[in-house]
């Protein structure tokens, strides 16, 4: 239910619809449902662009690897934490400091 002060008047179909969300806003959210995909394009055994741009057709080049982009950058975090949390840090500090004399 909206509040009384909050209500208007109808739409007239004829002005111009203005915008709910920024473009910058519109444009991160498009970027995540499409990187969203590309995660999941495993599943499909095809390539993250080609999953991609089949789920959304017509999209830009210049879209799909953006996206691509920031996919690529989040899988490559995220084997950086895990080579990170799987390695013993005893290991690595012994490794670091040589061999004894």
């Amino acid at each position: 239910m909206t509040d009384l002060f909050d209500w208007k008047p109808p739409r007239d179909e004829t002005e111009p619809r203005t915008a709910v969300i920024s473009r910058e806003e519109l444009q991160q959210q498009v970027l995540a449902q499409i990187v969203a995909v590309m995660a999941r394009s495993g599943e499909t055994g095809l390539s993250a662009i080609q999953t991609a741009r089949e789920r959304f057709p017509g999209t830009p080049n210049g879209v799909l690897m953006r996206a691509y982009s920031i996919w690529s950058t989040n899988r490559e975090e995220a084997w950086w934490r895990a080579l990170e949390d799987g390695v013993n840090a005893p290991t690595v500090r012994r490794a670091l400091e040589g061999p004894k004399p």
